[in-house]
């Protein structure tokens, strides 16, 4: 049985999370691209990002903009714009959406042209809210008191308010895919139906999980979180060259890619936390493994600035 290494401890800046605090930790929904850009500024992905900042920017600048209608008119639903304020101010990493930016990126040979671009930025706006929610979701399964440094949102706002703003979360991303500006409803249908699928699967493999208690076989733990987080990063990855119209062996290596991708992800986030029991696996050999084959399922794409990231990407999960 591999047992990695020791959980480390995640709640000890609860007891200085007094109520004063909180309060001076709200901001106006005016100033989140602000505070956006200040964690840009610090955060060690700023220079493998630098290629899609005007990008990324625009996706910020999106789930912004969702947040601030978010109040309804007149104020009267100031709460909701409250839980925004609070979620997003203190952004994540941007993996989902920074991947989905790479990949049409890489396929498209440079940066995207300004119509390309609109519906690459709401694709990976809608894939980044669904990341939310799931984390949102995620953390009143797992009962979990912290999230990025502060109150999760289910112990700021409570868990019916939690569990309904997740809700609200999946059908904004839902509202941003039906309104992807590409012309072609087939395409755009078919879309809609791979993020339905991807988010059925995210589901199944948190029930999953629930079921095995963090202790798998080596067959059961692939399962799950090929489930629960490789569903994700492969659609973030395949879509965009999709929706850019790139033949089917280029749609294949980036869904693979990210495939991959999700899975190394996983298992050294696991490895990290060291509360996951896995009979049968040597995560060394297998993070290896993963970080091989994600690799390889681009080396044949044109050589771009873009495919060197995405090859970099890979290293800066494995250094972190």
């Amino acid at each position: 049985m591999t047992k990695i290494c020791d959980k480390k401890s995640e709640y000890r800046c609860l007891e200085y999370l007094t109520y004063k605090q909180e309060e001076e930790e709200k901001c106006n929904l005016t100033n989140l691209q602000t505070m956006s850009e200040k964690v840009f500024k610090s955060n060690k992905l700023t220079p493998l990002y630098e290629d899609i900042r005007d990008e990324l920017g625009a996706v910020e600048k999106k789930i912004s903009r969702i947040a601030s209608l978010a109040g309804g008119e007149g104020g009267d639903c100031m709460k909701t714009a409250e839980i925004y304020d609070y979620f997003f101010k203190i952004p994540g990493k941007k993996l989902r959406p920074a991947l989905a930016l790479f990949s049409a990126c890489a396929v498209n040979g440079g940066r995207l042209a300004a119509d390309q671009q609109e519906d690459c930025v709401d694709f990976a706006a809608a894939i980044e809210l669904i990341h939310s929610a799931s984390l949102i979701h995620d953390d009143i399964i797992d009962n979990d008191a912290v999230r990025r440094g502060r109150q999760s949102v289910s112990r700021r706002f409570g868990t019916q308010s939690a569990v309904l703003f997740g809700d609200m979360l999946y059908a904004e991303a839902f509202l941003l895919l039906s309104n992807l500006n590409n012309g072609d409803q087939n395409l755009k249908n078919s879309i809609i139906r791979m993020v339905s699928g991807m988010s059925r699967e995210m589901c199944v493999g948190e029930i999953e999980e629930i079921r095995y208690s963090n202790r798998y076989t080596f067959e059961q733990y692939k399962s799950v979180i090929e489930k629960k987080t490789a569903s994700l990063t492969e659609v973030s990855c395949r879509c965009p060259a999709m929706m850019l119209g790139r033949n089917e062996q280029e749609v294949n290596a980036l869904g693979n890619y990210g495939y991959n991708f999700g899975m190394l992800y996983q298992v050294l986030d696991d490895t990290n936390d060291g509360d996951v029991e896995v009979s049968g696996m040597d995560p060394g050999a297998y993070i290896y493994s993963l970080a091989c084959e994600a690799r390889e399922s681009i080396a044949y794409l044109q050589e771009s600035s873009f495919k060197r990231k995405m090859c970099e990407f890979i290293k800066y999960l494995k250094e972190e």
